[in-house]
């Protein structure tokens, strides 16, 4: 493992997606609280740190999601895919 300056170690571990699946993709939202990620299964979910649970779910891409992305104000996001489709999703 590589350890970087101001890289103290895991804060926490959120557990893994809940379709079963490869985590494709994660970041966490501005404010922290939450954490938006995609799977390889094509899953696009929102999960609360504090608890570790999902607040949201969808089916986002066929084949899989490749990235995700976070606004600023937290109020809009992208997904990107294998199907090569970018989709914004309003909070």
């Amino acid at each position: 493992a590589v350890v970087r300056p101001g890289i103290t170690g895991i804060e926490k571990e959120l557990g893994g997606v809940s379709d079963g699946t490869l985590v494709a993709a994660a970041v966490p939202t501005p404010d922290g609280a939450f954490v938006l990620w995609g799977s390889s299964k094509g899953s696009l979910g929102l999960r609360e740190v504090a608890t570790g649970k999902d607040g949201w779910q969808a089916w986002a891409h066929p084949g899989g999601v490749t990235s995700v992305a976070v606004s600023a104000d937290g109020e809009r996001w992208l997904s990107g895919g294998i199907d090569k489709i970018v989709k914004l999703w309003k909070r």
